[in-house]
C-alpha cells in the first residue's frame, strides 16, 4: 500500500507540475472538458464496479477494493486478490521475488494541454507514443502507465494487473478505449 501511495504522490507532483497548480482554465490553449465527464469530482465514478470487473476479468467471489486518493487530481485505485503479480527486485546483488495484489490506478487531470501533457510524461524512462488512443497517448513501460489527452483531459492508468509487461499495457489501453467510450 506505501508504494501504491509513493505512485500516486508522484503522479500527482507530476500532474500538479504539468498542469500548473491552479486554476485549470486559467491556461491559454485548452479545449472545453468531454461532456462525458462534465462535474466528475471522482476518478472512482467513471467506472462501474461491474465495468471494471469485467475489464479485468475479475470473478465475481474475488474481493475488489476500490478507494479514492485526495490530492490536486481525482484519482481511484483498484486493488484485488494476492500473490496475483511477481515483481523481481533487486537487493544487496541478489535478486528477490515479490508477490503481490493486482493493482490499477487512474488519475485525472483536467483542463490540460499539449505542453502540459509533454511534461507530464517527461518522466517515463522508456516513453513510447501509442496511435489511436485519444488525442496522443504514451505508455512507459518501467512504470507500467498509460497516459492519454482527450479532448483537454490528461488521464494516467496505471496497471500492475499480470507479472507480463505487455499484458498489463494491453489491460491499460483497453481500459482507455472503454473511458473515451464515456466522453
Amino acid at each position: 500500500m506505501r508504494k501504491l501511495t509513493l505512485i500516486f504522490l508522484l503522479l500527482s507532483c507530476v500532474a500538479l507540475v504539468a498542469c500548473g497548480g491552479s486554476d485549470p482554465g486559467a491556461a491559454g490553449g485548452q479545449a472545453a472538458a468531454p461532456s462525458g465527464l462534465k462535474g466528475l469530482d471522482s476518478a472512482c465514478g467513471i467506472f462501474s464496479e461491474a465495468e471494471f470487473r469485467q475489464s479485468f476479468s475479475i470473478a465475481d467471489g474475488m474481493e475488489l477494493e476500490v478507494s479514492e486518493s485526495g490530492g490536486s487530481f481525482p484519482a481511484c485505485n483498484y486493488q484485488w486478490g494476492e500473490d496475483l503479480v511477481l515483481r523481481t527486485i533487486k537487493a544487496g546483488g541478489r535478486e528477490i521475488d515479490i508477490h503481490e495484489p493486482a493493482k490499477v490506478m487512474l488519475v485525472v487531470a483536467r483542463g490540460v494541454s499539449v505542453d502540459n501533457f509533454n511534461t507530464s510524461t517527461s518522466v517515463y524512462m522508456d516513453p513510447e507514443d501509442v496511435p489511436g488512443i485519444g488525442d496522443m497517448a504514451r505508455w512507459g513501460g518501467r512504470m507500467s502507465q498509460l497516459s492519454f489527452l482527450a479532448g483537454g483531459d490528461l488521464f494516467h492508468i496505471n496497471v500492475k494487473a499480470s507479472s507480463d509487461k505487455e499484458e498489463n499495457r494491453r489491460l491499460a489501453e483497453g481500459l482507455a478505449q472503454r473511458l473515451l467510450q464515456k466522453l
